[in-house]
């Protein structure tokens, strides 16, 4: 038996499990279920946390600066010019 210490919420269509049976075992997620089977080397660490931003949604009648930021560790948010 093994413990995820990083499983997150489980997602529609979406598979959690290991890379590998042999250490080092590497947990990730996986778009094509293989109950039974083993997982393959296509997997992602895990998925971005939503994004904040600093000023509400509406109309504005004046311009602002907005921030927008993520929890998660090194993700980088990118403006589409």
């Amino acid at each position: 038996m093994h413990a995820y210490e990083d499983l997150d919420r489980q997602r529609e269509d979406v598979s959690f499990g290991l890379t590998s049976t042999a250490p080092p075992f590497v947990s990730g997620y996986f778009s094509k279920p293989s109950p039974g089977a083993p997982n393959s080397a296509n997997f992602v660490r895990g998925f971005v946390r939503d994004t904040k931003f600093s000023v509400d949604r509406g109309f504005y009648e004046a311009p602002f600066t907005l921030t927008i930021d993520c929890a998660t560790p090194g993700a980088t948010i990118l403006r589409n010019s």
